[in-house]
């Protein structure tokens, strides 16, 4: 039970850093607030999504459905939120030294 409870919490504030690092440099610190509360209302669920899979992708998602539901797509911009997403957890040095996720893995999780 303590192990579980120990990885929740380390993926929690992997998770909140990486999108942390996003929302300084695209949005606010409104939405960087808001995805730590989305963060930490899932780390509280019975079964935690975020423990399984790649943490990179976890946060791609978040950001993309947070995004998705406060109109962040919005055509008039040159560059798209998907884009800035995908930018940010691809380019080297940035947030993640590795390869980052695909557009595909990003919209289906």
């Amino acid at each position: 039970m303590k192990d579980k409870k120990e990885k929740t919490e380390q993926r929690k504030k992997e998770l909140i850093r990486l999108t942390s690092l996003f929302s300084q440099e695209y949005l606010n610190d409104e939405y960087d607030h808001i995805i730590e509360k989305f963060i930490s209302k899932m780390a509280r669920k019975r079964e935690v999504p975020f423990l399984l899979g790649r943490i990179e992708i976890w946060a791609a998602a978040m950001i993309h459905a947070l995004g998705s539901v406060n109109l962040l797509f919005d055509k008039k911009n040159t560059l798209t939120f998907l884009q800035m997403i995908f930018m940010s957890f691809s380019t080297p040095n940035r947030v993640r030294p590795l390869n980052g996720p695909n557009r595909s893995e990003i919209c289906s999780t």
